[in-house]
């Protein structure tokens, strides 16, 4: 019996998420391979949701597909999403190799056939960055490699996922990789795209969705004033003002457990303090590393773990929980623990 794209859903597709489907089956039944499609969607609207109901469909259909993200860490969570293996765009479509000991990355060659590459978070992707074929020769942007890649193999397209309202890559006022004008002035394709507007149903209780909402509705009038925030009513968020945090911090933990309590504040000074404050006064941590402490990676780690195991690599902005400190050192000037680990699961 041959299943629809819709049956691969958890539930009934908002509109504008019909809307997009429709697109986006348009797009990949296209002949051709000069089509490249932009899928955008603000937070709660179902982005990831329907993108994995895609690749659901795709794998039905014995249609090959990449999944790729900007980071290590959205890497993860796509694979998370979709049971299917996610890289790094740049471990994706470079390798690695070495002339007269200079370090150099080049292209990789796409030699595939109707391929479909999803780019999930897309939103990160400067125009800039591209490695071109050494670290001196970067006349390219990460952008065009990336379309150089997918293009190169015979009737392959590219997919765009991401949200316009996160913050752009630094130095752009806005996210190249998801403006469709710039996407067709700049290559000599049909860029087709679908935008989601419907805050799902499951979404729509959540406080922290209702402020974000807010702040991206003034932001798309070109008022850049803070709103006033209502906190009434809500079951996810709550205002903290001075000796009410240690009570409030607390009962959250003993409630819905640290994982998913989370201290919002707008400085990273701010963070360290209530993090000292939170290790010191609720947790009673007194050393440098405790066990229990949860501590999180600024850097992809292949070494420990790769990408084909079960856990993943290790990603840049995981979260670790220390369940040992077995030694610290002092070397060189800098500090270093020996630790047992655990990764943070989804």
């Amino acid at each position: 019996m041959s299943r629809s794209f819709v049956d691969f859903f958890p539930f009934e597709p908002t509109p504008s998420q019909k809307e997009a489907i429709d697109q986006l089956l348009a797009f990949s039944m296209g002949q051709g391979g000069q089509e490249l499609f932009v899928l955008k969607g603000y937070a709660g609207t179902g982005k990831t949701t329907l993108i994995s109901a895609y690749i659901e469909w795709l794998k039905y259909n014995d249609s090959p597909f990449l999944l790729m993200a900007p980071t290590g860490r959205a890497a993860k969570v796509l694979s998370n999403y979709s049971k299917e293996q996610a890289s790094t765009i740049h471990r994706s479509i470079y390798f690695y190799g070495a002339v007269d000991g200079v370090p150099t990355f080049k292209l990789q060659q796409n030699k595939r056939t109707k391929l479909i590459v999803i780019v999930y978070e897309a939103s990160m992707i400067g125009n800039g960055g591209g490695l071109g074929s050494s670290f001196q020769t970067r006349d390219k942007t990460l952008l065009d490699d990336l379309v150089q890649f997918t293009y190169a193999g015979k009737d392959c397209k590219l997919i765009f996922v991401g949200d316009v309202a996160q913050l752009p890559p630094v130095g752009s006022p806005e996210s190249p990789a998801l403006d469709r004008e710039f996407l067709k002035q700049r290559y000599p394709f049909i860029v087709r795209g679908g935008e989601l507007i419907d805050v799902t149903r499951q979404a729509l209780t959540s406080g922290i969705l209702r402020h974000a909402s807010q702040i991206r509705s003034k932001i798309g009038n070109k008022d850049f004033e803070l709103p006033l925030f209502d906190f009434n009513d809500l079951q996810d968020c709550k205002r903290l003002m001075g000796p009410e945090i240690e009570e409030e911090v607390t009962r959250s933990y003993d409630q819905v457990g640290v994982d998913q309590t989370v201290v919002v504040c707008r400085s990273n000074k701010q963070a360290n303090a209530y993090n000292k404050y939170i290790r010191y006064q609720i947790f009673f941590y007194e050393e440098e590393l405790s066990a229990g402490d949860r501590l999180m990676i600024v850097k992809n780690n292949y070494y420990w773990l790769s990408e084909f195991d079960k856990g993943g690599f290790i990603a840049n902005g995981d979260v670790v929980y220390v369940n040992r400190v077995i030694s610290t050192e002092e070397k060189y000037g800098f500090r270093f623990a020996d630790l047992s680990l655990t990764i943070e699961q989804w």
